[in-house]
């Protein structure tokens, strides 16, 4: 887990300072290249989802997954040092190599975790840990990269992003030494010399294009990453076929297990954009009695998910040492149930502020947060696991990068559920209130729809036939 931390905080320990470097330093300031600096930054984030899809196969059919991620971290290594040099050409060769390089590591470290446990449970409690770490990295990598850019080695003319981008290299290259040090936990068949010299021209290749595909726009940037991704599917079919009847119902799990893992999320990001929204707006943190403040509330949610995460963990390992029996998809469904009460509570107080109050008590919104942390504890790791189990075990890089991309997916077409449903009209109670309604029975639905069905899924997907 701390290769995956120190990864994860170059990552984000970069991504604040990479539109301002562009403009301020390689564009000397100048305004005009700031249309053209977050037309790449925004290509380089969806085309990490792409990759991930791509670095999956390539782990799966070519590399081996233990080669696959070292060689993504030497990659995003040199991707991140190549930033240091203040050229735009070859600061957009430097986020291609990123990109390639992420396409490699992200799907293949899953996998990996997911090697490393023979049981549900073992690998449940693994990947939520595993959530946890990426999420601590959210949070610290950011706040350290701005602290010494901006108040250790900062200037009078500001913040000295080669500190950034020299802290993540180094951090990345922890990431490979943790992994190596403890890489003999799943082993590849060494590669040949042929296959060494075609690996490294197909990914020289990849970052080309890669660093070609940086200037797309949004339309065209989301048919490419559909047609990626609807390109891998017949792949996992194929495979899952090979297996018979046994193989064909694992597909139809891991297929409805995308599908779901998208709509969750297309929903719960168009109901809940508005949460802080409203919680700024509207809840009193002028009471004496009140020891919250609004920037503490906006912090609950990722706080609460790094603390409860070895709970949670510790929780899996319990129950099934007890031998209580809990699917891991029913985890699945708690996550969804959790979410569906977040919004009902959320539905009361937005009916408590039209019955004419004008300000209400920060502390449901503080359990709001509280639900959302611990909901998507029991979605995005726990989501991640069923896809691990049900994928075709050759192929199991790729289907973590559709796990990936189908997150992306969700997240993107929140935006036009939100266009469909709420059209060009302001957002208002009344609009707030028909979100969370909607959020709240969506949810509720899917929910109790899930845990009725999974004994079955689970009947359907085991019992070979």
């Amino acid at each position: 887990m701390t290769s995956v931390f120190f990864e994860r905080f170059a990552f984000y320990g970069i991504r604040w300072a990479l539109v301002l470097y562009f403009v301020l330093q390689l564009n000397g300031g100048d305004s005009t290249a700031q249309t053209e600096a977050n037309l790449i930054y925004s290509s380089y984030l969806a085309l990490l989802y792409a990759a991930a899809i791509i670095g999956g196969l390539i782990a799966d059919r070519l590399l081996g997954h233990r080669t696959a991620l070292a060689m993504g971290a030497v990659l995003m290594a040199c991707g991140i040092f190549t930033l240091l040099i203040p050229d735009p050409i070859t600061f957009k060769y430097g986020l291609a190599a990123i990109v390639v390089g992420n396409g490699l590591y992200k799907p293949t470290i899953a996998a990996q975790v997911s090697k490393l446990f023979d049981s549900d449970s073992g690998r449940d409690s693994g990947f939520t840990i595993f959530h946890m770490a990426v999420n601590a990295a959210g949070l610290i990598g950011p706040f350290a990269t701005q602290y010494m850019a901006t108040k250790l080695f900062g200037t009078r003319n500001g913040a000295v992003f080669e500190v950034v981008f020299f802290a993540a290299g180094i951090s990345m290259a922890l990431s490979l030494l943790c992994f190596s040090i403890g890489k003999g936990a799943v082993s590849d068949t060494p590669l040949s010399k042929k296959q060494w010299a075609y690996s490294l021209a197909l990914l020289t290749a990849l970052i080309l294009v890669a660093n070609f595909l940086l200037h797309l726009d949004g339309t065209e940037m989301m048919i490419l990453l559909v047609l990626v991704f609807l390109a891998a599917l017949p792949l996992l079919v194929i495979e899952s076929l090979q297996d018979g009847k046994f193989g064909r119902n694992k597909m139809f799990v891991l297929f409805s297990i995308f599908v779901l893992n998208t709509v969750f999320w297309a929903i719960f990001e168009y109901a809940g954009s508005s949460v802080n929204l409203l919680a700024i707006n509207f809840a009193n943190f002028d009471g004496a009695d009140s020891l919250l403040t609004s920037t503490m509330l906006s912090g609950v949610t990722l706080f609460a998910l790094i603390v409860s995460a070895p709970l949670l963990a510790l929780l899996w390992l319990s129950l099934a040492r007890y031998q209580i029996d809990f699917l891991t998809l029913r985890k699945f469904c708690i996550g969804v149930i959790l979410i569906a009460v977040s919004f009902a509570i959320l539905m009361s107080c937005v009916s408590t502020l039209l019955s004419g109050e004008y300000k209400i008590s920060p502390w449901p919104f503080m359990l709001v947060f509280l639900l959302h942390a611990l909901g998507e504890l029991c979605i995005a790791p726990i989501g991640l696991s069923l896809v691990s189990k049900f994928a075709p075990v050759k192929l199991v890089g790729l289907a973590i990068g559709c796990w990936y991309f189908s997150t992306s997916l969700g997240t993107r077409l929140a935006g036009v559920l939100a266009g469909f449903i709420s059209g060009n009209s302001e957002p208002n109670l009344a609009s707030f209130l028909f979100e969370y309604q909607f959020a709240f029975y969506s949810f509720l639905f899917l929910g109790i729809l899930l845990f009725i069905g999974t004994p079955y899924i689970y009947h359907c997907s085991m019992k070979r036939g």
